[in-house]
């Protein structure tokens, strides 16, 4: 996609899954101008963390987001540009 700060889920990819040591890789494999918003929300929509990255994201950048000790369960990752979001399903042991 030649589009410029639109999010698209095939172009991100999150690690491990299920988590298994507090450590979510994330990398973006397209050009975001600014930054990204990652919030991880419960299955009832409620934001349990978020981080905020405020510097461009280039093609092929990768975030390393430290969960708090205590999440288990089901979530989502909400990624959020300018513009966008995603969201993407994620597991912590």
């Amino acid at each position: 996609s030649n589009r410029v700060g639109l999010l698209d889920r095939g172009n991100i990819s999150i690690y491990p899954n299920p988590v298994t040591n507090g450590i979510i890789q994330v990398s973006v494999n397209q050009l975001i101008k600014g930054g990204l918003t990652f919030s991880l929300l419960n299955m009832q929509g409620q934001e349990m963390y978020k981080w905020e990255k405020r510097e461009m994201f280039s093609s092929a950048s990768q975030e390393t987001l430290n969960l708090p000790g205590h999440l288990r369960g089901s979530f989502l990752l909400l990624i959020q540009s300018n513009q966008e979001k995603a969201a993407m399903p994620v597991f912590i042991h």
